[in-house]
């Protein structure tokens, strides 16, 4: 018995540039430690400190605040911004 699959032309074009985005993205989020203060998720996230206020108030950016102390999950991050793709 035979099966016949039929996939898209460019099913694998886009199946190999998913996985070069992935590739990518962890060799440039490997960059930053585990957990950043706000200065280093501003630069993570490419915006400026008052964008990343913004973000925190208006579009539930995640963090973490201990003593007035800003702390964000690179992991956490990586997500977030996954989920606010257009």
């Amino acid at each position: 018995m035979q099966l016949t699959i039929n996939l898209p032309d460019d099913f694998f074009d886009q199946a190999l540039a998913e996985s070069v985005a992935k590739i990518a993205n962890k060799s440039q989020t490997d960059d930053y430690p585990p957990f950043m203060d706000k200065k280093m998720a501003a630069k993570f996230l490419g915006c400026s400190r008052s964008t990343l206020d913004k973000w925190i108030r208006n579009e539930n950016l995640p963090f973490i605040k201990i003593d007035n102390i800003y702390r964000f999950s690179r992991e956490k991050l990586v997500i977030w911004l996954n989920n606010h793709e257009i």
